[in-house]
Parts: structure tokens; sequence; C-alpha cells
């Protein structure tokens, strides 16, 4: 599994208010580091491997978090698009379900599982090192 640091989660934001209007700075500095562990944690301390399982658990987790003062949920959305990214999975969203599903992921309308699922349903390329429990829709 490649991970997304707490560090390149801080710079995804970044570079998002550097083309969007928001506002700057981090809620809470030490925050950034407990939700990424919290990602970590699930396949340390519960045996979660399946990729999409982590991937919703970055967007609920910095959704929700509110790590930042501003745009937490388009850094949800990218740090979570990324993650995957790094491991080898494209995701297609041909009718921007994704940016209600953030929305969702914030609001705490889906659960991770939701997500997870909405994820497998979108995939457009799977590398055969991907670590899934279920098989992803394609």
């Amino acid at each position: 599994m490649i991970w997304v640091s707490a560090q390149e989660v801080i710079a995804f934001h970044d570079r998002i208010l550097q083309r969007l209007p928001g506002v700057t700075g981090l809620s809470d500095p030490g925050r950034a580091e407990a939700l990424i562990y919290r990602v970590q944690n699930r396949t340390h301390h519960e045996g979660v491997t399946d990729v999409f399982e982590l991937a919703a658990t970055y967007w609920v987790a910095i959704a929700r978090g509110h790590i930042f003062n501003d745009d937490n949920k388009r850094t949800a959305f990218f740090v979570t698009m990324a993650f995957l990214y790094r491991n080898g999975i494209k995701i297609r969203d041909n009718d921007n379900t994704l940016e209600n599903l953030t929305v969702e992921a914030a609001t705490g309308e889906k659960t991770t599982d939701q997500l997870a699922q909405h994820l497998r349903e979108r995939v457009t390329i799977l590398s055969q090192h991907v670590r899934h429990s279920r098989t992803p829709c394609t």
C-alpha cells in the first residue's frame, strides 16, 4: 500500500488554495497526523487491506475531520483520488457523483463501506497488484 502522508495532505490543500479562494491554515496542526494514522491503523490494527475501504477512510477522515480552516471536502476528494492512483486505480466520474458523495461523506450521510462500494463501481483501471477483498465492478 502506498500511503498519502500528512505533509502531502497539507500540500494538496495548499495547492487547492492557490487555484481557488479559501481561508488558509490548519484548525489544529496535530490533527492532520492523527487523521492519517487513523487510516493506517485500519490496516495495522483492524486488518483492513481493501484499497477501496482505505480510500474511503481517507475520504471520510479528512472531509469530517476539519483539519483545515477551509476546503476540507476538496482536499478529502483529491487525497482519496491520489491514494487510489498511487495504488494502481483510476476512478471515472462522468456525472459528478463523486462531488455529491464528498458532501455526503462530510455530513455523515454515507458510511465508509458505502463510499468504498461507490469507488469500486467507478474503477476504470485496476492494476494487478491491488489488494481488494471484493471484486470491483469494471
